[in-house]
């Protein structure tokens, strides 16, 4: 986040600043889209935990001698793949959202972190013009 900072560096400029906050709101972008990945990737192995355990049923029917379920327990195994898959596309999503995030913030802790501000020059960029 921004902040006074210490006066070590050079302080921001409007330019400067108006590039901090950018990059901040990027990094918030990243984190509400990492979370949105995050909670419907817990959906799907939610789901996936529900199918193993149909499975397991149906495999305990078919060694008892119920071999008609077969073709149902083959086609549950497709779905249960197929959510595998679309798994591992969100924990890609994920890591693709984590990288964005992390350049953003070295970005910004080379640029930005530690340097003061003048809270009017922050006021001209964060308010909308009326």
């Amino acid at each position: 986040m921004l902040s006074k900072g210490n006066q070590t560096k050079p302080p921001l400029n409007q330019a400067e600043l108006r590039q901090c906050v950018s990059l901040d709101d990027e990094m918030e972008r990243q984190r509400k889209a990492y979370n949105v990945q995050v909670r419907e990737s817990n959906d799907l192995v939610k789901q996936q935990a529900q199918i193993r355990g149909e499975l397991d049923q149906m495999k305990m029917a078919i060694e008892a001698g119920e071999s008609f379920r077969m073709d149902a327990y083959n086609a549950k195994i497709e779905e249960y793949n197929e959510i595998g898959d679309r798994h591992d596309d969100y924990k890609l999503r994920m890591a693709e959202i984590s990288e964005k995030q992390r350049l953003a913030a070295e970005e910004y802790n080379l640029t930005c972190a530690g340097r003061s501000f003048l809270n009017a020059d922050l006021l001209k960029i964060k308010r909308p013009k009326k």
